[in-house]
Protein backbone atom coordinates (compact mmCIF):
# COMPACT_ATOMS: atom_id res chain seq x y z
CA UNK A 1 0.00 0.00 0.00
CA UNK A 2 2.93 2.52 0.76
CA UNK A 3 4.68 1.64 -2.40
CA UNK A 4 1.48 2.23 -4.50
CA UNK A 5 0.34 5.69 -2.73
CA UNK A 6 3.89 7.16 -2.80
CA UNK A 7 5.51 6.03 -5.71
CA UNK A 8 2.62 6.17 -8.79
CA UNK A 9 3.02 8.64 -11.35
CA UNK A 10 -0.60 9.16 -11.41
CA UNK A 11 -0.14 11.14 -8.11
CA UNK A 12 1.22 14.71 -8.09
CA UNK A 13 4.33 15.55 -5.42
CA UNK A 14 2.03 16.88 -3.05
CA UNK A 15 -0.65 13.96 -3.04
CA UNK A 16 2.44 12.09 -2.77
CA UNK A 17 3.79 13.95 0.57
CA UNK A 18 0.21 14.18 2.01
CA UNK A 19 -0.13 10.29 1.17
CA UNK A 20 2.92 9.42 2.87
CA UNK A 21 2.39 11.63 5.76
CA UNK A 22 -1.41 10.20 6.13
CA UNK A 23 0.16 6.45 6.07
CA UNK A 24 3.17 7.33 8.56
CA UNK A 25 0.43 8.75 10.99
CA UNK A 26 -1.50 5.93 11.38
CA UNK A 27 1.51 3.28 11.69
CA UNK A 28 2.11 5.62 14.53
CA UNK A 29 -0.81 5.55 15.89
CA UNK A 30 -1.60 1.82 16.05
CA UNK A 31 -1.37 -0.26 18.38
CA UNK A 32 0.84 -1.95 18.95
CA UNK A 33 3.12 -0.33 16.37
CA UNK A 34 4.28 -2.31 13.25
CA UNK A 35 8.20 -1.20 13.82
CA UNK A 36 9.01 -3.63 11.29
CA UNK A 37 6.96 -1.42 8.84
CA UNK A 38 8.40 1.61 10.14
CA UNK A 39 12.09 0.07 9.81
CA UNK A 40 11.40 -0.85 5.83
CA UNK A 41 10.07 2.72 4.72
CA UNK A 42 12.66 4.18 7.29
CA UNK A 43 14.36 5.97 4.56
CA UNK A 44 10.56 7.63 2.42
CA UNK A 45 9.36 8.72 6.21
CA UNK A 46 9.41 12.60 5.82
CA UNK A 47 10.68 14.49 8.18
CA UNK A 48 8.07 16.48 10.00
CA UNK A 49 8.26 17.32 14.15
CA UNK A 50 5.02 15.11 15.11
CA UNK A 51 6.72 12.12 13.83
CA UNK A 52 10.38 12.82 16.06
CA UNK A 53 9.32 12.20 19.63
CA UNK A 54 7.17 8.70 18.72
CA UNK A 55 10.20 7.51 16.29
CA UNK A 56 12.92 8.34 18.70
CA UNK A 57 10.96 6.79 21.73
CA UNK A 58 11.55 2.90 19.29
CA UNK A 59 15.04 3.71 18.68
CA UNK A 60 15.76 4.03 22.43
CA UNK A 61 13.41 1.34 23.16
CA UNK A 62 14.21 -1.04 20.79
CA UNK A 63 17.49 -0.31 19.84
CA UNK A 64 16.41 0.34 15.85
CA UNK A 65 19.43 1.59 14.07
CA UNK A 66 17.23 1.55 10.79
CA UNK A 67 14.86 3.93 12.43
CA UNK A 68 18.18 5.85 13.80
CA UNK A 69 18.81 7.17 10.37
CA UNK A 70 15.35 8.60 10.48
CA UNK A 71 15.91 9.74 13.62
CA UNK A 72 19.31 11.83 12.23
CA UNK A 73 17.50 13.52 9.37
CA UNK A 74 16.61 16.50 12.44
CA UNK A 75 20.03 16.87 12.83
CA UNK A 76 19.66 17.54 16.72
CA UNK A 77 22.56 17.94 18.73
CA UNK A 78 20.62 16.18 21.33
CA UNK A 79 20.56 13.16 19.26
CA UNK A 80 24.52 12.96 19.13
CA UNK A 81 25.24 10.61 22.58
CA UNK A 82 22.54 8.31 21.17
CA UNK A 83 23.85 7.87 17.81
CA UNK A 84 27.40 7.29 18.90
CA UNK A 85 25.72 4.33 21.62
CA UNK A 86 25.17 2.65 18.48
CA UNK A 87 28.40 2.42 17.70
CA UNK A 88 29.90 0.79 14.10
CA UNK A 89 25.80 0.34 13.52
CA UNK A 90 25.64 4.01 13.39
CA UNK A 91 27.42 4.46 10.27
CA UNK A 92 23.78 5.19 7.73
CA UNK A 93 22.98 7.89 10.75
CA UNK A 94 26.44 9.72 10.72
CA UNK A 95 26.32 9.57 6.94
CA UNK A 96 22.90 11.46 7.58
CA UNK A 97 24.17 14.08 10.12
CA UNK A 98 27.74 14.32 9.81
CA UNK A 99 29.01 15.45 13.03
CA UNK A 100 32.95 16.64 14.29
CA UNK A 101 31.66 13.98 17.53
CA UNK A 102 31.06 10.95 15.32
CA UNK A 103 35.24 10.88 14.48
CA UNK A 104 35.67 8.49 17.17
CA UNK A 105 33.64 5.98 15.07
CA UNK A 106 34.94 6.87 12.02
CA UNK A 107 38.71 6.69 13.47
CA UNK A 108 38.21 3.63 15.45
CA UNK A 109 36.23 1.19 12.87
CA UNK A 110 38.16 1.66 9.32
CA UNK A 111 36.52 -0.15 6.79
CA UNK A 112 37.37 0.55 3.84
CA UNK A 113 35.79 -1.84 1.56
CA UNK A 114 32.38 -1.18 3.40
CA UNK A 115 30.14 1.21 0.88
CA UNK A 116 28.08 2.59 3.98
CA UNK A 117 31.67 3.15 6.40
CA UNK A 118 32.91 5.51 3.38
CA UNK A 119 29.70 7.23 2.56
CA UNK A 120 29.56 8.39 6.56
CA UNK A 121 33.75 8.70 6.44
CA UNK A 122 32.85 11.28 2.91
CA UNK A 123 29.92 13.41 4.33
CA UNK A 124 32.41 13.76 7.40
CA UNK A 125 34.10 16.87 5.63
CA UNK A 126 36.43 18.22 8.82
CA UNK A 127 40.11 18.87 9.31
CA UNK A 128 39.92 16.20 12.22
CA UNK A 129 38.88 13.67 9.41
CA UNK A 130 41.84 14.32 6.99
CA UNK A 131 43.98 11.99 8.73
CA UNK A 132 41.15 9.62 8.75
CA UNK A 133 40.72 9.33 5.10
CA UNK A 134 44.63 9.59 4.30
CA UNK A 135 44.58 6.56 6.86
CA UNK A 136 41.53 5.02 4.85
CA UNK A 137 43.23 5.22 1.14
CA UNK A 138 46.80 3.58 2.55
CA UNK A 139 45.12 0.80 4.22
CA UNK A 140 43.33 0.15 0.62
CA UNK A 141 46.49 0.31 -1.06
CA UNK A 142 48.49 -1.98 1.04
CA UNK A 143 45.30 -4.41 0.25
CA UNK A 144 45.77 -3.82 -3.30
CA UNK A 145 49.25 -5.26 -2.86
CA UNK A 146 48.20 -9.08 -3.78
CA UNK A 147 45.70 -8.03 -6.27
CA UNK A 148 46.29 -7.74 -10.01
CA UNK A 149 43.66 -5.31 -10.01
CA UNK A 150 46.04 -2.20 -8.99
CA UNK A 151 44.51 1.16 -9.32
CA UNK A 152 41.00 0.48 -11.47
CA UNK A 153 39.82 -1.29 -7.76
CA UNK A 154 41.67 2.31 -6.68
CA UNK A 155 39.22 3.91 -8.16
CA UNK A 156 36.00 3.11 -6.03
CA UNK A 157 37.33 4.55 -3.35
CA UNK A 158 38.74 7.39 -5.08
CA UNK A 159 35.62 8.41 -5.97
CA UNK A 160 33.66 7.56 -2.76
CA UNK A 161 36.12 10.16 -1.36
CA UNK A 162 35.59 12.62 -3.74
CA UNK A 163 31.86 12.07 -4.38
CA UNK A 164 30.78 15.02 -1.44
CA UNK A 165 33.33 17.58 -2.99
CA UNK A 166 35.40 17.89 0.33
CA UNK A 167 38.14 20.28 -0.68
CA UNK A 168 39.47 19.29 2.43
CA UNK A 169 40.28 15.79 0.95
CA UNK A 170 41.62 16.91 -2.51
CA UNK A 171 45.68 16.78 -1.31
CA UNK A 172 45.31 12.85 -0.36
CA UNK A 173 43.64 12.58 -3.67
CA UNK A 174 46.14 14.89 -5.66
CA UNK A 175 48.85 12.66 -4.21
CA UNK A 176 47.35 9.46 -5.34
CA UNK A 177 48.43 10.76 -8.91
CA UNK A 178 51.71 10.90 -7.93
CA UNK A 179 52.37 7.51 -6.09
CA UNK A 180 49.43 5.29 -8.02
CA UNK A 181 48.82 6.72 -11.07
CA UNK A 182 45.03 7.41 -10.74
CA UNK A 183 43.40 11.03 -10.82
CA UNK A 184 39.74 12.56 -11.62
CA UNK A 185 39.56 15.65 -14.23
CA UNK A 186 37.87 17.46 -11.19
CA UNK A 187 41.09 16.98 -8.92
CA UNK A 188 43.03 17.91 -11.75
CA UNK A 189 40.93 21.11 -12.51
CA UNK A 190 41.03 21.99 -8.26
CA UNK A 191 44.92 21.39 -9.02
CA UNK A 192 45.59 24.00 -11.53
CA UNK A 193 43.31 26.15 -10.14
CA UNK A 194 45.63 26.35 -6.73
CA UNK A 195 49.10 25.67 -8.67
CA UNK A 196 51.06 27.86 -10.97
CA UNK A 197 52.07 26.32 -14.86
CA UNK A 198 55.22 25.16 -13.69
CA UNK A 199 54.07 23.43 -10.70
CA UNK A 200 51.05 21.95 -12.57
CA UNK A 201 53.65 20.74 -15.34
CA UNK A 202 55.19 18.67 -12.72
CA UNK A 203 52.64 17.44 -11.09
CA UNK A 204 51.30 16.01 -14.95
CA UNK A 205 54.69 14.99 -15.93
CA UNK A 206 55.80 13.28 -12.93
CA UNK A 207 52.41 10.97 -12.80
CA UNK A 208 52.70 10.30 -16.36
CA UNK A 209 55.96 8.84 -16.32
CA UNK A 210 55.25 6.44 -13.11
CA UNK A 211 54.94 2.61 -14.63
CA UNK A 212 51.65 1.09 -15.07
CA UNK A 213 48.32 1.91 -16.78
CA UNK A 214 46.80 5.48 -16.03
CA UNK A 215 43.03 5.42 -14.90
CA UNK A 216 41.34 8.46 -15.39
CA UNK A 217 38.25 9.50 -13.87
CA UNK A 218 36.28 11.91 -16.34
CA UNK A 219 33.31 12.03 -13.76
CA UNK A 220 32.47 10.45 -10.40
CA UNK A 221 30.64 7.33 -10.81
CA UNK A 222 28.23 8.81 -8.00
CA UNK A 223 27.36 11.86 -9.31
CA UNK A 224 24.26 11.08 -11.94
CA UNK A 225 23.40 14.60 -13.49
CA UNK A 226 23.95 14.70 -16.76
CA UNK A 227 23.55 10.60 -16.68
CA UNK A 228 22.67 10.07 -20.40
CA UNK A 229 24.74 12.92 -21.82
CA UNK A 230 27.79 11.67 -20.24
CA UNK A 231 27.05 7.94 -21.57
CA UNK A 232 26.38 8.92 -25.20
CA UNK A 233 29.71 10.97 -25.01
CA UNK A 234 31.79 7.33 -25.05
CA UNK A 235 34.33 8.53 -21.93
CA UNK A 236 32.54 6.50 -18.95
CA UNK A 237 34.08 3.63 -21.19
CA UNK A 238 36.31 5.55 -23.41
CA UNK A 239 40.01 4.87 -21.66
CA UNK A 240 42.33 6.08 -24.18
CA UNK A 241 40.36 9.32 -24.57
CA UNK A 242 40.53 9.98 -20.98
CA UNK A 243 44.57 9.91 -21.34
CA UNK A 244 44.63 11.69 -24.06
CA UNK A 245 42.61 14.40 -22.02
CA UNK A 246 45.75 14.41 -19.62
CA UNK A 247 48.64 13.98 -22.22
CA UNK A 248 47.14 16.62 -23.97
CA UNK A 249 47.35 19.05 -20.69
CA UNK A 250 51.03 18.33 -20.24
CA UNK A 251 51.43 19.10 -23.87
CA UNK A 252 50.08 22.73 -23.38
CA UNK A 253 52.76 23.71 -20.32
CA UNK A 254 55.79 21.65 -22.19
CA UNK A 255 56.18 19.63 -25.62
CA UNK A 256 59.18 18.36 -24.47
CA UNK A 257 57.93 16.91 -21.30
CA UNK A 258 55.00 15.31 -23.56
CA UNK A 259 57.08 13.83 -25.55
CA UNK A 260 58.82 11.83 -22.85
CA UNK A 261 55.40 11.23 -20.96
CA UNK A 262 53.73 9.28 -24.81
CA UNK A 263 56.74 7.70 -25.30
CA UNK A 264 56.64 6.39 -21.88
CA UNK A 265 53.02 5.59 -21.93
CA UNK A 266 52.50 4.29 -25.20
CA UNK A 267 54.54 0.82 -23.32
CA UNK A 268 51.84 0.72 -20.67
CA UNK A 269 48.79 0.81 -22.66
CA UNK A 270 46.86 -2.02 -23.20
CA UNK A 271 47.67 -4.17 -26.63
CA UNK A 272 44.47 -3.89 -27.88
CA UNK A 273 43.47 -0.12 -27.09
CA UNK A 274 47.02 0.60 -28.47
CA UNK A 275 45.19 1.55 -32.32
CA UNK A 276 42.57 3.50 -30.87
CA UNK A 277 45.10 5.45 -28.75
CA UNK A 278 47.02 6.36 -32.18
CA UNK A 279 43.52 7.35 -34.27
CA UNK A 280 42.27 9.40 -31.43
CA UNK A 281 45.38 11.17 -30.02
CA UNK A 282 45.72 12.42 -34.09
CA UNK A 283 49.13 13.76 -33.16
CA UNK A 284 51.29 11.91 -36.16
CA UNK A 285 54.12 14.28 -35.97
CA UNK A 286 54.35 13.54 -32.09
CA UNK A 287 54.10 10.11 -32.38
CA UNK A 288 56.51 9.40 -34.98
CA UNK A 289 59.21 11.70 -32.96
CA UNK A 290 58.62 9.05 -30.19
CA UNK A 291 58.27 5.49 -32.95
CA UNK A 292 60.62 3.69 -31.32
CA UNK A 293 58.61 2.87 -28.45
CA UNK A 294 56.35 0.99 -30.65
CA UNK A 295 59.65 -1.18 -31.05
CA UNK A 296 60.06 -1.31 -27.63
CA UNK A 297 56.66 -2.64 -26.74
CA UNK A 298 56.46 -5.33 -29.32
CA UNK A 299 60.00 -6.47 -27.93
CA UNK A 300 58.86 -6.79 -24.37
CA UNK A 301 55.53 -7.86 -25.34
CA UNK A 302 54.60 -10.80 -22.51
CA UNK A 303 52.17 -11.96 -25.39
CA UNK A 304 52.71 -12.45 -28.80
CA UNK A 305 48.81 -12.14 -29.59
CA UNK A 306 49.17 -8.29 -28.67
CA UNK A 307 51.80 -8.11 -31.19
CA UNK A 308 49.23 -8.09 -34.21
CA UNK A 309 47.32 -5.32 -32.54
CA UNK A 310 50.73 -2.98 -32.02
CA UNK A 311 51.86 -3.87 -35.40
CA UNK A 312 48.12 -2.20 -36.42
CA UNK A 313 49.19 0.98 -34.78
CA UNK A 314 52.13 1.22 -35.97
CA UNK A 315 50.28 1.01 -39.50
CA UNK A 316 48.63 3.65 -38.85
CA UNK A 317 51.91 5.88 -38.22
CA UNK A 318 52.26 5.11 -42.03
CA UNK A 319 55.83 4.97 -41.34
CA UNK A 320 57.36 1.90 -43.61
CA UNK A 321 60.64 2.42 -41.96
CA UNK A 322 59.04 1.53 -38.60
CA UNK A 323 56.45 -1.47 -39.93
CA UNK A 324 59.20 -3.51 -41.44
CA UNK A 325 61.17 -2.69 -38.13
CA UNK A 326 58.40 -4.29 -36.25
CA UNK A 327 57.52 -6.88 -38.51
CA UNK A 328 60.72 -7.72 -37.92
CA UNK A 329 60.42 -8.56 -34.17
CA UNK A 330 57.24 -10.00 -35.02
CA UNK A 331 59.27 -12.74 -37.14
CA UNK A 332 61.64 -13.72 -34.13
CA UNK A 333 58.49 -14.80 -32.02
CA UNK A 334 56.99 -16.47 -34.67
CA UNK A 335 56.63 -19.87 -32.97
CA UNK A 336 54.82 -18.32 -30.08
CA UNK A 337 51.77 -17.96 -32.30
CA UNK A 338 51.28 -21.64 -32.87
CA UNK A 339 50.18 -22.31 -28.79
CA UNK A 340 46.37 -21.61 -29.69
CA UNK A 341 44.94 -21.56 -32.67
CA UNK A 342 42.80 -18.35 -32.82
CA UNK A 343 46.47 -16.87 -32.53
CA UNK A 344 47.73 -19.03 -35.81
CA UNK A 345 44.47 -17.27 -37.58
CA UNK A 346 44.85 -13.76 -36.21
CA UNK A 347 48.73 -13.75 -37.97
CA UNK A 348 47.56 -15.41 -40.90
CA UNK A 349 44.93 -12.78 -41.59
CA UNK A 350 47.57 -10.08 -40.89
CA UNK A 351 50.14 -11.61 -42.94
CA UNK A 352 47.25 -12.17 -45.85
CA UNK A 353 46.16 -8.34 -44.98
CA UNK A 354 49.65 -6.64 -45.80
CA UNK A 355 51.24 -8.71 -48.35
CA UNK A 356 53.80 -10.10 -45.58
CA UNK A 357 55.82 -13.37 -45.65
CA UNK A 358 57.21 -15.08 -42.74
CA UNK A 359 60.19 -16.47 -43.70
Amino acid sequence: MFQRLTFNPNYSKDEIISNKEILVHTILNKNPINIKLLESINHWIPKKEEFYEPIRKIVVDNRSSSLLVTIAKYKKESDVELIKSFGIDALPAIEEFPNEQFREILEKNIKFDDFQYMFALAKSCTPETVKTVEKTIQLKIENLKNDDCGNICLSTIYNQIEMNKCELFYPALEKLWLTNKIISYNILDNYKKRHSKIETKKFLFDGLMLKGKAEIIHKNIYDDSDFEENMESGLTWNKEAKLIHILKELKKLSYEEYLKALENNIIEIEDLDLPNFVEELNDSKSLLIVKNSFIEKLKINKSAYGLISIMEAIKLLKDKETFNKGFEVLKTRKEEFKKFPIWEKELKDFLKENNLILE
